[in-house]
């Protein structure tokens, strides 16, 4: 229930780059989500992602 509260507050945010026709998802649509993902490749997405926020402003490291 936090995460779908989360995006509630984030709406805005969300809606520049995810359409959500149907309203904000589901907790359970989220889980399914999540656990159809590869932890390999995500791991791998994960960390491409963080190197280069980690580019963009400048630092070696994020906190998480």
């Amino acid at each position: 229930m936090r995460l779908k509260n989360r995006v509630f507050l984030k709406k805005q945010w969300v809606k520049t780059f995810l359409d959500m026709p149907n309203g904000i998802p589901s907790h359970d649509t989220f889980n399914d989500l999540l656990n159809r993902l590869s932890p390999k490749a995500f791991h791998a997405a994960f960390t491409e992602w963080v190197k280069h926020l980690c580019e963009l402003n400048e630092v070696n490291s994020m906190k998480i």
